[in-house]
């Protein structure tokens, strides 16, 4: 019996991206959900002197509760995704609860660096507010 790849194993479990624009929209609302969280914590860290940490930890605080009721209720979820999608549960799953929080996690990860420099962006997207440490 000939092993399959890794790339047909994930294709088996995601059969929707072996079409070209499933891929293009997915990427699309995947970038702009990365691209809305970036935004919020620009808006948040304009706001507030801590609100760079105050926002990442909203926002991290939501996905650790959010994990937690899946693996709370993972068999429940399991069997009813079965049960409606058959051999499409796993990408019904992904569609429905993980293709939404990898790029807010990315987010999370990414902010620092939009602190701390712009070296890595040739132009500025977002500006990010100067605080005043020192007081004379």
């Amino acid at each position: 019996m000939e092993k399959k790849s890794d790339v047909d194993a994930f294709l088996e479990y995601m059969p929707s991206l072996t079409k070209w624009y499933n891929i293009i929209l997915l990427y699309t609302f995947q970038i702009l959900v990365f691209i809305s969280v970036i935004v919020f914590f620009w808006w948040i860290s304009s706001k507030i002197f801590y609100g760079a940490i105050l926002g990442q930890f909203v926002v991290s605080t939501l996905l650790v509760f959010f994990y937690i009721y899946l693996a709370n209720n993972a068999e429940k979820i399991k069997t009813k995704y079965r049960k409606k999608y058959d051999n499409l549960a796993g990408q019904a799953f992904w569609y429905r609860y993980q293709s939404y929080t990898i790029p807010i996690i990315s987010a999370v990860f990414y902010l620092p660096l939009f602190l701390t420099t712009y070296d890595f962006i040739p132009f500025r997207i977002i500006s990010m507010p100067v605080y005043n440490y020192i007081t004379t």
